[in-house]
């Protein structure tokens, strides 16, 4: 189906469910939207005249402004009739998820892929209680959606590989870079690896190590540079030199096993939490959240776009 004629429905219209939407209208997709908040339609509409300089940088998006006029907010009801791809943005939590499912394919008997947000439930688990789970899938995006081109396709026990294929096959239309996940595991896997970053950076602040500039900018001036051409697996075969990873192991391995072995484990208790806010108000003294949303919503688009042009291909 063309992109002109095909509909997109989107269950839940917050941020991620807008990034969905701005992502959908710049390739070409009409979009029906749901959201319970009776304010969700204008924020959403803020959100795309927002966003859309953005896409253009990006050269995702081909039109002078976004068309509004292929989005509609709507029923729940309508958007399962309309939308040829749903897609679900609910909140967090198994039971909310479970209770839109149920909703959809008690009004719907059609065979419309549903896709979830989640950011780490395991898709097994959101489709058990399904009458047709195999076409249910995830289709993870980051914050903010519209602008970060990684999307994590993962299926479960009972996901039909058909879905999972078309899936990733829509995500392309859209202009993402979708990579598929093999095995299911809470938090998938982006997710894991930022937040194993995220411990050991709240080990550190909470053992003095430095304060949360100085640990913030040893990520922004050292290694998201290096992340934003290379992940962290070639880095590692690069430190081996022309012998790349096997020189790398020679040579680091044994001291690497004892960085790995001294990294430190937090819980999020009331006393790490006091320590997070405390050290927030550092980290926007100068600027504030506001600030710093606009901030990296400008600077995003150019390092997405040259993470795009480069891909795989060295110059």
């Amino acid at each position: 189906m063309s992109k002109q004629s095909m509909t997109v429905g989107l269950i839940g219209a917050g941020s991620v469910g807008s990034g969905w939407a701005a992502s959908c209208l710049a390739a070409g997709f009409k979009v029906a939207a749901f959201d319970p908040s009776p304010a969700a339609e204008q924020k959403a509409r803020s959100y795309l005249t927002a966003s859309w300089p953005a896409l253009q940088e990006m050269g995702v998006a081909k039109t002078a402004a976004p068309p509004l006029e292929n989005l509609r907010f709507a029923s729940f009801e309508e958007v399962v009739e309309l939308g040829e791809y749903l897609h679900e943005n609910g909140p967090e939590d198994t039971a909310v998820k479970r209770s839109i499912y149920a909703r959809i394919e008690s009004l719907s008997p059609r065979e419309q892929i549903i896709c979830s947000s989640s950011g780490g439930i395991p898709p097994t688990e959101l489709q058990a209680q399904m009458d047709r789970p195999h076409r249910l899938v995830i289709a993870h995006p980051f914050n903010p959606p519209h602008l970060i081109p990684l999307v994590e396709i993962i299926g479960g026990e009972k996901t039909d590989p058909t879905v999972v294929e078309r899936t990733f096959e829509m995500m392309e239309a859209l202009g993402k870079h979708p990579i598929r996940i093999k095995k299911e595991m809470v938090a998938y896997m982006a997710n894991r690896l930022q937040f194993a970053l995220l411990r050991e950076a709240i080990f550190c602040l909470k053992e003095g190590v430095a304060d949360a500039v100085d640990i913030d900018d040893a990520l922004r001036f050292a290694l998201a540079p290096r992340w934003a051409i290379m992940g962290p697996l070639r880095s590692f075969a690069l430190a081996g030199g022309t012998g790349g990873m096997e020189n790398a192991l020679a040579l680091f391995a044994q001291a690497n096993q004892r960085w790995f072995d001294s990294l430190g484990t937090v819980r999020l208790d009331a006393d790490v939490q006091q320590t997070l806010i405390e050290a927030s108000k550092d980290l926007f003294r100068e600027h504030s959240v506001e600030d710093w949303v606009r901030i990296r919503d400008q600077r995003l688009p150019g390092v997405t776009k040259a993470a795009i042009d480069g891909k795989n291909r060295p110059a």
